[in-house]
């Protein structure tokens, strides 16, 4: 079962954080302007959607901490256009910007401690209401995702499996969210397994290692090595 307790999940992502991190160092002005895996994006917008994704997670726990909720995105528009007024900075501004974000989320996240404020229930972005405790597992995943997307070499397979089985989580909360979810039920052969919806009667049952799990669930591979007991379901997308 994967890990629950924020802070032990924070540590998970600040260490995926400093992978990128090393990875975007390494990144050339005209490396960062070059395509990234997402369409339309390039390696410039994908990194400051990272950093902005960080400081909307600030704004969430910072909102619980002193008492006043505080929207992730002051609005849809600004969100996009932060990214892309950002996209085509230097490289060593994406990397500098990418590292001071993920220590302010750090700091909000050290700021908020242990107790009782984990169990607030906050409203995300796109109206969806989450409790603030899925924040470290959703940035885990928002970073190791991004990471694979930035086409720098880096894979799902190269998921910790403490990491992989987070994003493995966040993924099976998304789609089982969803108005009609699919019926799948995935079985880590390393982990426990986990069906959405719970109710469901006709679930695919869907084998394989928590990594190819996560790179499947969250749409960065189209399934194979997995095994299942009938046709793998057609995902929605990420999102």
């Amino acid at each position: 079962m994967a890990e629950s307790d924020p802070q032990v999940i924070f540590r998970l992502v600040d260490d995926e954080s400093a992978r990128l991190i090393r990875s975007a160092v390494t990144l050339s002005d005209g490396d960062a302007r070059a395509p990234s895996r997402l369409p339309g994006w390039t390696r410039g917008h994908l990194l400051t959607h990272v950093a902005r994704n960080a400081d909307a997670l600030v704004n969430l726990l910072t909102g619980v901490r002193i008492g006043t909720p505080t929207p992730m995105y002051a609005t849809p528009q600004s969100r996009d256009a932060d990214i892309e007024s950002g996209a085509g900075r230097p490289a060593d501004e994406l990397t500098a910007d990418l590292r001071a974000s993920a220590a302010r989320l750090q700091e909000a996240a050290e700021a908020l401690g242990s107790g009782d404020d984990w169990r607030a229930v906050v409203e995300w972005r796109k109206g969806r209401r989450r409790p603030i405790a899925d924040v470290p597992r959703a940035r885990l995943a928002e970073v190791v995702l991004h990471h694979v997307d930035l086409d720098v070499g880096f894979t799902v397979h190269d998921l910790p499996g403490a990491v992989a089985e987070q994003v493995v989580a966040e993924s099976l909360g998304r789609l089982g969210a969803l108005p009609d979810p699919p019926a799948v039920r995935v079985r880590p052969t390393d982990g426990q397994a986990t069906a959405i919806p719970a109710d469901a009667s006709d679930h695919v049952t869907v084998t394989g290692s928590a990594a190819a799990l996560a790179g499947w669930l969250a749409g960065r591979t189209n399934g194979a090595g997995l095994a299942a007991d009938g046709p793998l379901p057609e995902l929605p997308a990420w999102g």
